[in-house]
């Protein structure tokens, strides 16, 4: 029954932010349903992925789909895929417990230095009804 709210849980999280999905994924897969990291990292891939497709058809209807940046990342996610498997299979459980780790430490230390650091940002309240622009530039 865990399981199962925390698979709804995430999902709702997946659908609304998709940004970071994977590591709660991740944890649910081996924890709760008691996959191998493999076998969960597969399975977390798949569930990114149908995810991304509803998102991109959705932002493509809207016209909001930065296609440079876009193909950069899908570049790079691609070969990040390719070489990935590549050592998973080789290396297998402990190559990926090690790279989530890393990979939690570096986004949270990331994210906690940003929100140190980096100025407010604008949100769609800073501004009057009807008053806010098109594409408010990034206060950065």
């Amino acid at each position: 029954v865990v399981g199962l709210i925390l698979a709804a849980c995430i999902g709702v999280y997946g659908g609304f932010m998709q940004a970071g999905v994977g590591f709660p994924l991740l944890a649910l897969l081996v924890s709760y349903l008691g996959m191998s990291p493999v076998q969960a990292n597969l399975v977390k891939v798949q569930i990114v992925v149908s995810y991304t497709v509803v998102a991109l058809a959705v932002f493509l209807q809207a016209g909001q789909v930065a296609w440079g940046p876009g193909l950069v990342l899908a570049a790079g996610t691609m070969l990040g895929g390719w070489l990935g498997t590549r050592w998973q299979v080789a290396a297998g459980a402990p190559l990926i417990r090690k790279f989530v780790m890393v990979a939690v430490f570096v986004a949270g230390a990331a994210m906690v230095a940003e929100s140190i650091t980096a100025p407010r940002r604008h949100t769609a309240t800073d501004y009057p009804p009807g008053s806010m622009p098109a594409r408010p530039s990034d206060s950065r």
